[in-house]
Order: C-alpha cells, then structure tokens, then sequence
C-alpha cells in the first residue's frame, strides 16, 4: 500500500468513527475538500443528500445548514467520477477528491556517518502527524552515506523524529545482523519544503535475536505471503515499517525473522493467506523488539452478500457484505459511473446522483469491497 493511501485511511477513519452513534441536529458544518496534493481544492461540487449542490470557495471550504448528524457527503472527483463518505460523524469535516489525497508533503535530505558498506540502511520518521521512510540497499551503502526521501503529513506544519538503522542481510536478503543505530530528534516539518542537513551517526546496536512468528490460517485459504520490518517510538500506528524480512511464497504456517535489540524499535508482522486472485486476508501487528514469539491469527475475508453479482445498480439500491466488527470499509461501482464509497457499516444504499446531472445508466456494474480494520482509530 502507498504511504499517501494510508496517510489517507487513517484520516477517513477518523473523519468515519463512531458511526451510528446518537443524532444531533446542528446549524451548520464547514468541511474542506483538498486535492491530490493536499492543498485545497477550488470548485468542487459537493452535495450532501436533501440538501442544494455547493461549490468549494478558493481555499476549497464549503458550507452546510441544518444538518443532522451523522451524515452523508458525496464529492465529484471529476464528470462521472464520484466519492460517497457515509456516516460522517464531524461538524468539520476534511474530503478528498482522490482517496489518495488529503496530504502535504516535505523532503529530508541528510547524511548518515559510520555505516558500513554491503549493509543495508534503513530510515524512519517517527511523528504523531507525518510518515516517510527509505530503505537503501548495500551497493548505495559507504562508510558515509547521503539520502534523500519524501515525507507526508496529515497537517502543514508538524514535528518529527528521524531513526537510521542498519543490518546485513542473508542469503535471502533477509535481515542477519542488525549493527548500528541513530536518532535526530525535533525535525521541524513544513508542507511544500524540503529539509538539508539532518545528519545522523551510528552506534553499535547492542545485539540480534530470533523472533518465531506462528501464522493461523483460516480453513479454505491459501499462505500468499509473510513479512516483518522494525518501527520506532512515536510512529504512527500504521507508518510503514522498516521492512526486513518478506517471504512472496511461503511453505509453511510460520517463519523466524531476526529482531534487534532496541527499546526504541517495535517489530511489525503481517501475513496474508487467499482464495484466487481477489479474495485476501491481511493481518499486520506490532511487538516489542524484545518479543521472541507470537502467533498472527488471520480473519476470513470479506464476502459479497447481496448482490453477488452487482445486478440492480441503481439510486436507492442497496448493497451488504460481512465487513469485521469495527473496520472501515472502500466499496468501489464501476460501470457508467465510477462510484467510491467510504464507510464504517456493513451496508451502503446507492445515492442520487441527478443533482449532479448523471445516472447510473446501464447493467451491469461491477463492485467489490476492501474493508480495513484500524485498531485504537475505528
């Protein structure tokens, strides 16, 4: 997944959270739509069901009377293009015209001393409202070493802290020996810019020990792949890790991954197991870098219920699937119109799209569902 996709999930999480919770009447909302880049996006027609289309002033902000909540908002990406939040839970809500917007961005440029060449190094930045990382492989890898990566944050002005760490690798590059760490702490972080000069040096990371992770799979579902990756303190919860272990094909309920020994770092697993080509189960999960076992239990996968086969795409037509309890879930209709809908239920009813001067046209469409769970967010 793209660091931008996930940036995104978590805010549309948020902006989703407690859906179905008590309805209030309020006066009014003020809501933002941002574009591809996360600046603000002028004349963008908004319309939030029962109520008269709106177009986004040139900071991208609109408005709303009389609105019970929670709500519904659909924004016109472009003609025939659509994007449905559901079960909008705030009076100020943020939406985006891409699902892989609502970011800002910055650059960190910097060097980092004392590495070792033939290793690999990786870097992470560690903040409650940004991610961004990079992993640079052994033949980029000298007793110095220059990078340079993008970061993404969920606000235009934000700090942040930036760890290095290296390790050799095996003969399945995999990680062996994890040997040097490093920190810069207080990064000041501003959208649009780009940072020089955050250097780091290396210190001897205290050891190396084996992790055993178990793997459960539901019944009728075949291993796809398994992975591991180191992340630090103060990262989000769903920040990409530094990824040291990948196994695209693997033979059996488990695997052994090394793990350094750092208070500092947190080891994510994950493991996916499928049915054919479009049916997965993802679980990603956390431990202490001092963990030498754990066991990742995979969950059935998302089923379409009714319809099956996206027969009856239409306004006012309803559609059900067996989302996990407290996931929030993409269901995507693709036919005449391109259609996105965010949500936190288990069900969605097609809206009108006839303000906006469309219809769904013609059978039949095609639909599926991505549901994600985002534990300590949904």
């Amino acid at each position: 997944m793209r660091k931008s996709n996930l940036v995104a999930l978590v805010a549309i999480a948020l902006l989703l959270a407690a859906c179905g919770g008590p309805k209030t009447t309020t006066t009014q909302i003020w809501g933002t739509v941002t574009d591809a880049s996360g600046l603000p996006a002028p004349g963008i027609r908004v319309l939030l069901p029962g109520k008269s289309i709106v177009t986004t002033d040139v900071n991208g902000r609109f408005s709303f009377d009389g609105v019970t909540v929670p709500y519904t908002l659909i924004v016109e990406r472009e003609s025939h293009k659509f994007v449905v939040y559901q079960g909008i839970q705030r009076t100020d809500p943020q939406v985006f015209t891409e699902n892989t917007s609502g970011i800002y961005s910055t650059g960190l440029q910097g060097t980092v001393a004392n590495t070792t060449a033939g290793n690999t190094l990786g870097l992470q930045l560690a903040s409650a409202h940004a991610i961004g990382s990079e992993s640079m492989e052994s033949s980029a890898i000298g007793t110095e070493t220059s990078y340079s990566f993008p970061a993404f944050l969920l606000q235009p002005v934000t700090r942040g802290t930036l760890h290095a760490l290296e390790w050799s690798q095996d003969a399945s590059h995999n990680a062996q020996d994890f040997s040097g760490y490093g920190v810069y702490g207080d990064v000041d972080l501003a959208a649009g810019g780009s940072i020089s000069n955050v250097d780091l040096d290396l210190a001897p990371v205290p050891g190396t020990h084996d992790l055993d992770v178990t793997v459960e799979v539901p019944s009728g579902l075949d291993r796809a792949y398994q992975l591991a990756g180191a992340r630090f303190a103060g990262a989000l919860e769903y920040a990409r890790p530094l990824v040291t272990y990948r196994d695209g094909s693997p033979s059996s309920d488990g695997y052994t991954v090394r793990s350094p020994d750092l208070d500092a770092a947190q080891m994510v697993l994950a493991a996916a197991a499928s049915r054919g080509a479009n049916v997965f189960s993802v679980r990603w999960q956390s431990v202490p870098s001092s963990t030498t076992a754990h066991t990742l239990t995979l969950r059935y996968p998302v089923e379409l219920l009714d319809p099956p086969d996206g027969a009856g795409v239409a306004a006012d037509a309803t559609f059900r699937w067996n989302a996990p309890s407290g996931a929030l879930s993409l269901v995507y209709f693709s036919g005449d119109l391109d259609v996105r809908v965010y949500t936190a239920g288990r069900e969605t009813t097609l809206v009108d799209l006839s303000p906006f001067g469309v219809s769904y046209g013609s059978n039949p469409y095609s639909w599926s569902v991505v549901t994600f769970r985002l534990d300590r967010i949904v």
